[in-house]
């Protein structure tokens, strides 16, 4: 499963070809405004789920991070079994 810094890279790159086609085909491209705007604030997961990570509590650690972050299944699940 790709790490979190990885899916951030690819993410990039995706969004330079996407830059990319809007150039060279002359469409403009629409305002989608920053990444950023849709990237967590903290900078990792909780102090809660990380012991529960670590205590082996996997299901219950992926369920509070995503109660708390909002994220998405796959992306809390691989958050939390870099943990451990």
């Amino acid at each position: 499963m790709p790490t979190f810094n990885e899916i951030m890279a690819r993410i990039e790159r995706l969004e330079q070809l996407v830059n990319h086609l809007y150039a060279s085909s002359g469409v403009s491209k629409p305002d989608a405004g920053p990444l950023s705007e849709f990237l967590p604030t903290s900078s990792g997961p909780s102090a809660e789920v990380i012991e529960l990570a670590r205590a082996g509590r996997t299901m219950q650690a992926v369920k509070l991070h995503r109660d708390q972050t909002g994220k998405e299944l796959a992306l809390a699940k691989a958050e939390v079994e870099a943990i451990a």
